[in-house]
C-alpha cells in the first residue's frame, strides 16, 4: 500500500494542501486520489496539470519513490488535511506505464526554460 501524507495551510478562506505520496513497494503503483470540495488544481497556460482530472489526481509512482502534489480548496472553516484527500485506488502499474516514470523520461518531458531578457543583463 502507498503512504499518503498531507498538510494544510489556511489563508483568507482558502486551504492550500500539499500531499506526498510514497510507494514503498517493489513494483510501480498507479495511484488515484480524490479531493473534497471544489478543487483548484495547478494550471499551466490555463489548463490543469496533466495528472489532474476535475477533483481527481492520478499518477504512476515508481518503486521506492515519492511524488508531491498540491492544490487549493475554498473553505469556510479550517478542516483537517486528511479530510480533504481520499485514496480512491492503488493498483500495480502495467509495464508500459512504468517507462513513463523513469527520472530520465520525466526530465526529457520538461519544457525548455530560460530567463526573460528583462532580468538578464549583458556585460560587454
Amino acid at each position: 500500500m502507498v503512504e499518503v501524507d498531507s498538510r494544510t495551510a489556511y489563508a483568507d478562506g482558502v486551504a492550500f494542501v500539499t500531499v506526498t505520496v510514497r510507494n514503498p513497494q517493489t513494483t510501480a503503483q498507479r495511484v488515484r486520489l480524490r479531493c473534497s470540495g471544489p478543487t483548484w488544481a495547478p494550471q499551466r497556460g490555463g489548463l490543469s496539470a496533466p495528472a489532474w482530472n476535475g477533483d481527481s489526481w492520478e499518477a504512476v509512482i515508481a518503486p521506492g519513490r515519492c511524488r508531491g502534489l498540491g492544490f487549493a480548496v475554498p473553505v469556510e472553516k479550517p478542516e483537517r488535511a486528511a479530510e480533504l484527500v481520499e485514496v480512491v485506488s492503488v493498483d500495480r502499474a502495467r509495464d508500459f506505464e512504468v517507462d513513463t516514470v523513469q527520472p530520465e523520461a520525466i526530465v526529457a518531458a520538461l519544457d525548455a526554460w530560460s530567463p526573460t531578457t528583462d532580468i538578464v543583463t549583458r556585460n560587454r
